[in-house]
């Protein structure tokens, strides 16, 4: 067992999850581990995954914070944008820092984000008629052949476009 030390830097609580990692096992079970308002050390065996979720994506996720310590939360049921695994065999030393400068989302994160952001402004241009426009016809005409990769509500709302979960409180 080897003792980490973790920092969190991100606005609010972090909760922290293992689980390990097994080819061909299906959805991994998380274990929850401990909430991390600023600094805070666990132990664990170096070949355990750590979850680093911060508090914000329950909200976005789940708006149910009992969820947090549920024993039958998968890493299917987490794995979105701002949301840090770690192979703890992989960590330098045994200082683990979440939400630094540096974790700024990925380029992967920033295509989506705009690309969602394009395909919604696309589809409010049709709405509003630019279809029945003959100069604007012949592009929105290619949107239809643009494919689109699957997404769902959380990565609309991340991506600053209306969602359901647009205005829930």
């Amino acid at each position: 067992m080897v003792r980490y030390n973790v920092v969190n830097h991100t606005p609010g609580p972090l909760y922290l999850y293992k689980y390990l990692h097994q080819r061909g096992a299906g959805p991994q079970k998380l274990t929850y581990i401990t909430s991390v308002d600023r600094v805070c050390s666990f132990s664990a065996h170096a070949p355990y995954t750590l979850v680093g979720v911060p508090h914000s994506v329950y909200e976005q996720a789940w708006c149910d914070e009992p969820m947090i310590h549920n024993n039958d939360v998968t890493i299917g049921n987490i794995i979105y944008r701002n949301v840090w695994k770690i192979a703890l065999n992989t960590v330098n030393g045994r200082d683990i820092t979440f939400g630094a400068e540096e974790d700024k989302a990925t380029t992967l994160d920033q295509w989506k984000t705009c690309g969602l952001k394009a395909m919604f402004l696309l589809n409010e241009l049709k709405r509003l008629g630019a279809c029945d426009n003959s100069t604007l016809n012949v592009i929105m005409d290619l949107v239809q052949d643009i494919p689109v990769p699957k997404f769902n509500e959380l990565d609309k709302e991340l991506s600053g476009i209306p969602s359901a979960f647009t205005n829930i409180t």
